[in-house]
Formats: structure tokens, C-alpha cells, sequence
């Protein structure tokens, strides 16, 4: 009872736990940064440098895939969508699996062996829902390849769920509009990023994907300065990570009056 708020980091099933908990107990407040499955969109104005391909890479397998704004979901317009895939393909291909702490490596291990079974699962549920994968999928030990997955359809599980394991699922998309459809039907709405030279069409984007942070051209979460946080069940509203605004959800709204009629 003398806790006023409670401040997680961790995922939305372990999130709404704490909710739950609040309720029973009434605490003042919970502050929930949670999972995510998030975008990576590519337009057809878009090139696809080496920039683009590493950005596309690294937002899916930084830390193994082990992190909550991984961009796992990459939406491709149909125009560029082959030598996009193709080029991610021969970049994966370059990964190194290994020791986590030697520099060399850029694949480390599942954090645990449940969690290897988990992902596992998942690339199953991607080839028995009919996704065709196209690198990857093997296993040794606790380390997972990097496994890659074409003709992604956004109802499938791979599509849909936060894996926290190194899976990319491609889906091809016709124009902007049915890209930012495709991005907005998430239950999460942690992180997008946007490749696009219109820096007028990256605006429209920025504001209609239902998202806490959305970077134009680059793969970032920011930086402490600015907030980090999600919308839906990617965090509560008001929770916020860096910036002043992390500071908010400690604090409590006053109204003093006062008359000067002494």
C-alpha cells in the first residue's frame, strides 16, 4: 500500500499482470513499456543503397532479434521488393554466430533454452502457414540463424506476434497506403521506420503509423533526450522512457486556490 506507482520494462502478457495487481491493491499507478512488432516500410521512391540494407539488417537482428522495437515486420512496395530481399539475403548471409561478447560476433544466443524452444516454434508456424523461408532456420546449440521469411501475409503468427528472436518476415505491399494499413493493423505500436526521399510523404507517414517513435531514413530509437514509448499494448499512454516526459508519469497534477481577501 505505500508503493504509489509501479514503473516495467518487459513484455505486454508480464505488463497486464501488473495492472491487474494495481487494481487489487489500488495503487496509484502503473507506468508499462512493453513489446512491439514493428515496421520497417520501404516506398517505391526508395533506393536501396547499402545504407538502407544495413539499417533493413540490423533493425531485425541487432541483439539477435532480442528487442522489443526490433523491426521484424519489413513492408516492401512490390517495386523494389525483389532486389530488396535479394540484397537482405546476401547481408544476412555475412552474419557471424558466436560468443556473444567477442567483437567479432554479430548473432549471439537465445537468452534461454525456453526461449530458443520459442522461436523455434515460431519459424514452424511460419512455414506451416504457408511463408516461404528463404535463409536461415537452423539451430545449434542456443543460436538461432538468422532466418528470413518472403510472402508473409499479415494474418500469419510471424506476422502478427512479438518473436524476440532473429525472424524477418518480408511483406509486399502495392503504394503507401496499403503499406500504412499493413502497419497500423498491429496489436503493438512501439517503433516504425520509413524509407522515403519525399520528405513530405515521410511527415503524412510519421503522423498517421499508430506508434510512439517513428524514424524517416535510419533505424533509431532516439536518444535519452527524447521519449521512448509505445501506444497499444506496446506501453501505457502516459510511460515513457528518457527525455523530461520520463519524468511525468512520477508526477501528480495540484490545483491550489487562494483568496487574497485577508
Amino acid at each position: 500500500e505505500d508503493i504509489d506507482i509501479i514503473s516495467f520494462t518487459g513484455s505486454t502478457a508480464t505488463g497486464g499482470k501488473f495492472l491487474s495487481y494495481a487494481g487489487e491493491t489500488n495503487l496509484k499507478g502503473v507506468a508499462l513499456e512493453l513489446g512491439g512488432k514493428s515496421p520497417f516500410i520501404v516506398l517505391e521512391d526508395a533506393d536501396i543503397t547499402d545504407d538502407l540494407i544495413e539499417n533493413a539488417v540490423n533493425a531485425a537482428f541487432w541483439n539477435a532479434g532480442q528487442n522489443c522495437s526490433a523491426n521484424m515486420r519489413q513492408i516492401v512496395d512490390k517495386s523494389v521488393a525483389q532486389e530488396f530481399t535479394k540484397r537482405v539475403i546476401e547481408r544476412t548471409k555475412q552474419y557471424v554466430l558466436g560468443e556473444p561478447l567477442d567483437p567479432n560476433t554479430d548473432i549471439g544466443t537465445m537468452i534461454n533454452e525456453k526461449h530458443k524452444q520459442k522461436v523455434q516454434a515460431y519459424i514452424q508456424s511460419g512455414i506451416d502457414d504457408g511463408a516461404i523461408m528463404v535463409h536461415g532456420g537452423s539451430v545449434d546449440g542456443r543460436y538461432i540463424q538468422p532466418t528470413i521469411f518472403t510472402g508473409v501475409e499479415p494474418r500469419m503468427k510471424i506476422a502478427k506476434e512479438e518473436i524476440f528472436g532473429p525472424v524477418l518476415g518480408i511483406i509486399v505491399v502495392d503504394g503507401m497506403e496499403e503499406a500504412l494499413k499493413v502497419a497500423n493493423e498491429s496489436d503493438f505500436g512501439l517503433h516504425a521506420t520509413v524509407f522515403t526521399k519525399d520528405l513530405d510523404r515521410a511527415i503524412h507517414m510519421s503522423k498517421r503509423l499508430a506508434c510512439g517513435t517513428v524514424s524517416i531514413n535510419e533505424f533509431s530509437e532516439g536518444n535519452i533526450t527524447t521519449p521512448f514509448g509505445g501506444y497499444k499494448k506496446s506501453g501505457s499512454s502516459l510511460a515513457r522512457d528518457n527525455g523530461v516526459e520520463a519524468i511525468q508519469q512520477y508526477l501528480q497534477d495540484k490545483t491550489i486556490w487562494i483568496s487574497l481577501q485577508l
